[in-house]
């Protein structure tokens, strides 16, 4: 059968203020597709350093068998590099969307490629259904855009078939006003929201997963966090995100071979439970075998990890390494997935689980 070319037209506005005067650029862009997904075309948006840029995305063409995707390119005009942090939706284009916000999915992320398929080198910062957008804000760790360079922000719009019945009709004349926030390179976490917890070396892991609210971004500084089993349950949009120069971040557990507990060979380090729109990245996991001494948080808790990563949940998104006992050991029986729509990156290569 022939395919059906449908053709879109979209116009945006966008509004940018630099060094304290306001210019308005217009884009205009017609964009032809086959099959199940369009491209609604790119904009540009330009900012400095400590300023923000504001566009629309025009929703008209969604639908049931459709994928919307915008690309919008952010160019640092400025002299000096500056931090993307945040994208802010208006009050009124998130609640337009009221009659679709439990169907209408988004998938935002940052990249310098030009690949239609999420790679492991892209910067995911919202995977998850609309109404779960907390206050119409979404923080995320920032990504530095140095002085005349640029990055691109691919905006993904998606109806849930097993929810949307034919409702996608409101979504007829809907434009999704947003602001991409941005702020001076080195700005203090804390000035920028309250979202951001740092985990530092003293910190246990187990407590700082317990204590995040939804839409928090847990930073993870450079290290090795000796832990034990960890789960993360019952959450709603937690970045979990390892920072600094060298080796990832990595969340180990040392299993003392003198240990008269005996070990629980099904038990899974990693759990992340009745969650969705995680994102985790740049987070190693370790086990290792040693007869060291333990931490107290290791040695008190009984039977040992296994099995690096468990998800149950709808719309995650997990980007790790494994280490010691993990490395080079993923097989059917080392990762369970249960839940629709995960994306999982180990050691930087797709994981595809296996087919029931």
């Amino acid at each position: 059968m022939k395919k059906r070319l449908i053709y879109i037209i979209l116009i945006l506005s966008i509004m940018m203020y630099t060094l304290g005067r306001g210019s308005i650029s217009w884009f205009m862009s017609t964009a032809a597709s086959e099959a199940n997904a369009f491209t609604a075309g790119t904009l540009d948006i330009a900012i400095a350093e400590g300023e923000s840029g504001s566009g629309q995305i025009d929703l008209g063409g969604l639908a049931p068998d459709k994928v919307l995707e915008q690309r919008t390119k952010i160019v640092n005009k400025g002299t000096l590099p500056c931090e993307l942090y945040g994208i802010r939706f208006s009050q009124d284009s998130i609640a337009g969307l009221a009659g679709l916000s439990d169907a209408l999915s988004f998938h935002i992320y940052f990249t310098h490629g030009k690949d239609k398929d999420i790679t492991a080198l892209d910067i995911p910062v919202f995977y998850n259904y609309v109404d779960t957008i907390k206050e119409d804000l979404i923080i995320f760790y920032p990504i530095t855009v140095e002085s005349e360079d640029e990055i691109t922000m691919v905006f993904r719009a998606e109806l849930d078939l097993m929810q949307i019945e034919e409702r996608h009709r409101e979504a007829e004349d809907s434009l999704l006003e947003f602001e991409i926030l941005a702020s001076q390179l080195g700005t203090p976490l804390r000035e920028l929201s309250e979202r951001y917890v740092l985990l530092e070396g003293d910190k246990v892991v187990q407590e700082a997963l317990n204590g995040l609210d939804d839409a928090d971004v847990l930073v993870v500084e450079e290290g090795e966090y000796q832990c034990d089993r960890l789960i993360l349950d019952n959450k709603e949009n937690i970045s979990i995100v390892g920072i600094g120069e060298g080796d990832a971040p990595e969340f180990k557990h040392t299993e003392d071979s003198n240990n008269s507990k005996k070990s629980n060979p099904d038990q899974y380090f990693l759990s992340i439970e009745n969650c969705s729109g995680v994102i985790m990245r740049n987070i190693s996991l370790g086990y290792y075998k040693d007869n060291k001494a333990l931490s107290g948080e290791a040695s008190a808790n009984g039977a040992k990890p296994k099995k690096p990563l468990y998800i149950d949940g709808d719309y995650n998104q997990v980007n790790t390494y494994f280490c010691g006992e993990f490395e080079g050991k993923v097989n059917q029986g080392h990762i369970e997935v249960i839940g629709r729509n995960n994306i999982i990156f180990i050691d930087d290569n797709r994981y595809n689980p296996p087919q029931s």
